[in-house]
């Protein structure tokens, strides 16, 4: 960064790329200044902290927008920098740590006892990013080469402290190097902890042009812009709920259409979405904040109580306080299994941050960043959608093609009663034993309303 004709190509691509939040690692800067730091950054709400180079080598710089993330706290080490940010838009805070890793295998442990100890100051979702200087695998470098102490150092920290490596697009390797760019590796790479997942569904990282290192920028895209209205799902949890049942009556008896038995029902269940939306924002909740919030109450209450004796209204409290944590944990595990459809795992496994993970991998997996639609790359928004659209018209599309004729009387017709039987309405009977032969979060119609629904409301829904 002694350089100003390098940090005008940088500043370039930050006025081209327009990152909330950016990260150079290697500045060399024995002692940052905010005439540097202005002269790479874009516009007056620019916020800095750096880590001063050891020598002529090393040295970090994280710059962020001051309109979109507030710095709450920030700890410089030896190698890193973390940040703590609190979103301005709504208020989500996460930390985020910056490094330029050490070559030497020492030097490398003292970094992840250093990102360890970050670590263990804080409970928020972590993001990290940076040149690393060492790989996971062997087939992250050129040369193949075989599985080495440093990576499975490397792989076991990221497996300790559960972290996600996104998928790296537009190309294999972050560094180019030796004679003729003949060395190339994966040295850097941005992570990130599984419970803020939910928070970059489809992020993938992006390899930019390298215009003034060996080393390509990378650009994280967390796929925010492709995030369409979600389908109505049903939430299993809502079939715990005290009285659910009584208020699904309430409602389906209220509706009142005319028409076919498909249209009546398909209408009720249309309305059915609506009140069912509205009753889960405004009577039922947010059930994690609720859970935390009853997760406090509990912890004053135990606290007030290892101070002394707790009244009898005291305890009816602290009792109403861990029912309430106990009931929202329930829900939010059965919320969360749904989501990840781990199937082989019951209900009430207390494995909630296991259906938590899954559900994000599916999440990821279902993202689409790119596709190639007759020979073309497509990324944006819009394209993307008319590429499927056009794709899947085109599939579905008949062809005007000659049909051959049959001619009639070939074939034995059936007899009245074959013809009755095949005619013949299912019973209720037959319904009931069909759905409990299937699994409850399942929901095989577009209505998405899971067979649990069915099950449980029969009574109510089914109709005579």
């Amino acid at each position: 960064m002694h350089d100003p004709d390098k940090r005008m190509v940088i500043k370039s691509m930050v006025r081209k790329h327009k990152p909330d939040l950016v990260c150079l690692q290697e500045t060399k800067m024995k002692e940052m200044s905010d005439r540097v730091v202005k002269s790479v950054g874009i516009g007056r709400n620019l916020g800095w902290v750096s880590l001063d180079a050891r020598g002529a080598a090393g040295g970090v710089l994280v710059m962020w927008d001051k309109r979109v993330l507030e710095g709450l706290e920030f700890e410089v080490g030896s190698f890193s920098i973390s940040c703590r940010f609190r979103n301005c838009e709504e208020g989500f805070v996460w930390v985020f740590s910056g490094l330029y890793g050490p070559s030497k295998g020492r030097e490398r442990r003292e970094l992840w006892e250093e990102l360890a100890a970050i670590k263990g100051l804080c409970n928020d979702p972590w993001c990290i990013a940076g040149d690393f200087n060492v790989v996971r695998f062997p087939a992250e470098t050129s040369n193949g080469r075989q599985m080495s102490t440093a990576m499975r150092e490397f792989s076991s920290f990221i497996d300790e402290f559960e972290l996600v490596d996104p998928p790296l697009g537009g190309g294999a390797f972050t560094w180019i190097g030796g004679e003729g760019g003949a060395l190339k590796a994966r040295l850097d790479r941005f992570l990130f902890s599984g419970d803020g997942e939910e928070r970059v569904t489809g992020a993938m990282q992006c390899l930019l042009t390298r215009p003034v290192s060996d080393h390509c920028p990378i650009l994280l895209d967390c796929g925010g812009v492709r995030k369409g209205k979600s389908p109505f799902r049903f939430e299993n949890m809502w079939l715990r709920v005290e009285g659910f049942t009584d208020k699904v009556k309430e409602w389906w008896q209220s509706y009142i259409f005319r028409g076919s038995p498909s249209f009546v029902i398909a209408k009720k269940l249309q309305a059915l979405k609506h009140d069912l939306k509205l009753w889960n924002k405004e009577s039922l909740g947010d059930v994690s904040v609720k859970k935390n919030a009853a997760w406090e109450k509990l912890k004053y209450w135990d606290n007030l109580e290892s101070l002394g004796s707790l009244s009898e209204e005291d305890r009816r409290s602290q009792g109403a306080a861990r029912d309430e944590f106990n009931h929202c944990a329930i829900l939010e595990e059965i919320s969360w299994r749904q989501k990840s459809r781990a199937l082989w795992l019951k209900e009430g496994d207390s494995n909630t941050k296991f259906f938590h993970r899954m559900a994000n991998v599916r999440r990821r997996g279902n993202f689409i960043s790119s596709l190639t639609v007759r020979g073309i790359r497509l990324s944006k928004e819009e394209e993307l959608k008319e590429g499927i659209g056009s794709y899947f018209k085109s599939m579905f599309e008949d062809p005007i093609v000659r049909r051959p004729e049959v001619e009639s009387g070939l074939f034995n017709t059936l007899d009245s009663l074959d013809n009755d039987i095949l005619e013949r309405q299912f019973s209720n009977e037959e319904v009931l034993r069909a759905l409990s032969d299937l699994g409850g979060d399942k929901a095989p119609g577009p209505d998405g309303f899971t067979l649990a629904f069915w099950k449980t409301c029969w009574p109510v829904v089914g109709g005579k």
